[in-house]
Formats: structure tokens, sequence, C-alpha cells
């Protein structure tokens, strides 16, 4: 099981990066769901594909895996799993 989880969200209109990590193993509240989304993902198998002018860019470090994924190929997983880490769930 992965310890730590990073994304990066970067392009967009305002082409503005934002980071996050999210330590599986400490108290966070948002840990339970992560440690589930992370088991349930493949990174290796990630989509890929064209990046669009203005449209946002995940990049998703899980251990020693890494995938690039733009907006539109999110997996609903994927999705959550972002939002989850750059805690924009609230």
């Amino acid at each position: 099981m992965a310890d730590l989880v990073r994304v990066r969200r970067s392009g967009g209109f305002i082409g503005r990066a934002v980071e996050g990590s999210l330590d599986l193993s400490g108290p966070d509240y948002r840990v339970p769901e992560a440690r589930d989304l992370v088991a349930s993902l493949d990174l290796a198998a990630a989509p890929t594909g064209k990046v669009w002018p203005d449209m946002h860019v995940f990049t998703f470090e899980i251990d020693d895996q890494t995938a690039t994924v733009p907006e539109n190929l999110l997996t609903p997983a994927l999705r959550r799993l972002a939002e989850l880490v750059l805690d924009q769930s609230r």
C-alpha cells in the first residue's frame, strides 16, 4: 500500500499550478477514502491523450508510479483522488 500520494494540477486558463500531497498513514479525515481509491488504481493504465489549450493537466504520483492525465480524460476515481489530495472537495 502506498504511503504518500502527490497530485499536481497545471495549465488551465490562468496557467497556475496547484500541488498537494496526502500521507496515507496519517490521521487526516481524507485518508480512508484516498486509500480505497489508490487501491483501485493502476497508474500504468491511466488514460493519456492530447492536451487542449486552457485545459488542466493532472500529474499523479503514487509510490514509484507517475501518470499525467488531461482533465477531460480523468476517470471518476482519478478525479476524486485529485479533489481529495488538493482538498477541493469542501
